[in-house]
């Protein structure tokens, strides 16, 4: 069950719809919800969920004592899961692309733009799309916009030129590679 502690929630499109305004300090609770633990075993109807501070902080048979000042949401018919990760995107719109993944249960994405704009190859020019990147990532993990943790690739490194890449043709030059995208702080 500890894997459920880092789970969201397939049901993420119902909360939302329901509950946008839930302070985070403010328990929800789901309840006769099905539990899908992902470890192979069966499946777990009506149990109940408590989440505070977008935890998972509580799991059990449904009939519980209920938390003062929850929010409760009846999940009669709908699963819990544990979040999806999807390590191969290149996400589109935010408004868009962003709210879907939560919705369809991923909850962590690895986004693979990043390029390099400038043909030289230096670094002062990461790519607009990677800034972008960047500034969703910030705005997620303070909470101003719905969407999944953003892993982001950053540039490519790889043992040819071509444009957006760093080239990377011995161990040493690889090494740099390395050792300059770390700069980026992706």
């Amino acid at each position: 069950m500890k894997s459920l502690l880092f789970a969201l929630l397939s049901l993420s499109s119902l909360l939302v719809a329901q509950s946008p305004t839930i302070p985070p300090d403010q328990p929800l609770i789901l309840t006769h919800v099905t539990v899908i633990d992902a470890t192979g075993s069966p499946a777990k109807p009506d149990m109940t969920v408590v989440i505070r501070d977008h935890r998972i902080v509580a799991l059990g048979r449904t009939g519980a004592a209920a938390l003062q000042d929850a929010e409760i949401v009846d999940a009669t018919g709908k699963f819990l899961i544990p979040g999806l990760w999807d390590m191969h995107v290149h996400t589109g719109r935010a408004d868009i692309f962003l709210p879907l993944y939560i919705a369809d249960g991923v909850t962590v994405v690895r986004d693979m733009g990043g390029d390099i704009e400038d043909p030289s190859g230096e670094l002062s020019s990461l790519s607009a799309r990677y800034v972008q990147l960047r500034l969703w990532r910030e705005a997620i993990e303070e909470g101003s916009l719905i969407g999944p943790r953003l892993v982001i690739a950053g540039f490519l490194i790889d043992g040819f030129k071509w444009p957006g890449n760093i080239a990377a043709t011995s161990a040493e030059e690889g090494r740099q590679a390395v050792d300059a995208l770390k700069k980026t702080g992706r």
